[in-house]
């Protein structure tokens, strides 16, 4: 029987935020054993974790020592105001201010910093298996299992689209908005031609204004749905789609795998 593949590709800024994945009751487990080790009273100018940049390492990063609160809960302005406060404070202690001479070395520092005082702690939510995505190399392996994968598998793939307003950033001169658009069509042109291919954003309504988020965090929108690969339609679709709002990135993968869960099959032994 045919395998059927499911993958998102979550085009998204990764600042002082962590991504998240879908993890077991093992990946939790892990995950609050790694937040207590990193907010074991080390502090701020303490010695800090290395950041670890693939898809385990992220999924499993703890939350920062200042959470921000919820917009879905009560008391959100008060709250806010007092996340706001607790932040500065701890901003504060960070005992070594970078000049224009910083070197990486010192920036990276400062990086880690700024992740252990605010990094998102987004909750995960229920896998297709440990991810929702699966990343294809050339050497033609599953990322994760490292089994070839069969030239005639289906393939069903959802692309997340972060369109808040941090996405306005320029990196060399390019938007964030302009980068991700490209990225998008780089690997729309490596896509098999059997592959089903649907496109949702988030952080498309509203602004970026305290007014303006509950709207903004609510948006997210299947704007092309899950068919046949459709490289003009998807470019069609994505061209008006401008930085706006607030980031909802778990919001977009609790949706996402919904959308994903109507493609079923078979899988490999």
């Amino acid at each position: 029987m045919k395998k059927i593949l499911c993958m998102m590709l979550a085009i998204m800024l990764i600042s002082s935020t962590a991504l998240t994945g879908c993890g077991n009751k093992k990946g939790i487990e892990k995950k609050a054993s790694s937040e207590n080790e990193l907010q074991s009273g080390k502090g701020v100018n303490g010695k800090l974790p290395d950041i670890k940049y693939n898809y385990e390492a992220i999924a499993d990063a703890p939350g920062g020592i200042c959470p921000q609160p919820s917009v879905y809960k009560d008391n959100y302005s008060d709250n806010m105001n007092q996340w706001w406060k607790n932040a500065q404070k701890e901003l504060k202690k960070i005992s070594h201010k970078l000049d224009e001479d910083a070197s990486d070395k010192e920036i990276a520092r400062l990086f880690k910093q700024l992740l252990y005082i605010g990094a998102y702690d987004y909750e995960p939510v229920e896998p297709i298996e440990r991810f929702s995505y699966v990343i294809f190399k050339n050497d033609g392996k599953d990322q994760f299992t490292h089994r070839k994968i069969r030239e005639n598998a289906n393939v069903n793939v959802e692309i997340v689209l972060d369109c808040s307003g941090s996405m306005a950033k320029r990196i060399n001169g390019e938007s964030m908005m302009n980068i991700a658009k490209s990225s998008i069509g780089k690997v729309l042109s490596e896509m098999p031609a059997n592959a089903n291919v649907g496109v949702r954003v988030f952080g498309h309504k509203g602004d970026n204004s305290n007014t303006k988020k509950e709207e903004s965090c609510n948006a997210n929108e299947l704007i092309h749905p899950i068919k046949k690969l459709d490289v003009q339609g998807i470019e069609s679709d994505l061209a008006s789609l401008k930085p706006t709002g607030w980031t909802s990135i778990s919001k977009s993968i609790e949706e996402g795998t919904k959308d994903l869960s109507k493609f079923k099959g078979e899988k490999e032994p």
